[in-house]
């Protein structure tokens, strides 16, 4: 059985949405998704002091993923959370952030 790890997805927005940018999280990885969220809301809370809109999230990951070439997607979703996707990416891939569709999505390449 492999072991599973977490990672934790902050990101702030401006009010309507325009402009959203990635954050730094506490820690860069969690053994459990429950060490994950207990640091979760402490982190929302410091940036929501000096940002308008912050979402974050806790996702469980499998650490083998994480040493390949994998990138983790992001979008505000219509129902206004924030929703994360991990996924292998292969060696030309586009460049480590970008935007897609809008400034609510992002991407975040886990390798160079």
């Amino acid at each position: 059985m492999q072991q599973l790890a977490a990672i934790m997805l902050l990101v702030t927005c401006s009010n309507d949405l325009a402009v959203c940018h990635e954050q730094p999280a506490p820690t860069v990885s969690y053994e459990t998704v429950a060490t994950c969220e207990t640091e979760l809301k402490p982190a929302i809370r410091n940036l929501a002091a000096e940002n308008t809109r912050v979402y974050g999230k806790c996702v469980e990951v499998d650490p083998e993923i994480m040493e390949r070439d994998a990138a983790i997607f992001w979008e505000i979703d219509a129902n206004d959370e924030l929703q994360i996707t991990i996924r292998e990416e292969h060696e030309d891939a586009n460049p480590t952030m970008m935007a897609k569709n809008g400034p609510e999505t992002g991407a975040i390449r886990t390798k160079n």
